[in-house]
């Protein structure tokens, strides 16, 4: 409620009450159903993707 109110008169309230109100039920079943999607929960290509990327960015050398 106090959020709410403040955002009337501020903007960093005004987007933070939004953030409030966004939905965060996410769900993978659409993509599943529809283009057949299956996730891929392994550790060691989750690892080697990371690794990946923080080279691409040059965080590692």
């Amino acid at each position: 409620m106090l959020l709410s109110s403040a955002a009337l008169f501020n903007q960093t309230a005004r987007e933070g009450n939004l953030l409030v109100h966004v939905n965060r039920q996410l769900s993978t079943q659409k993509a599943q159903d529809i283009l057949k999607w299956q996730p891929h929960f392994d550790n060691t290509t989750i690892v080697l993707d990371s690794i990946d990327t923080l080279i691409q960015y040059g965080l590692l050398p």
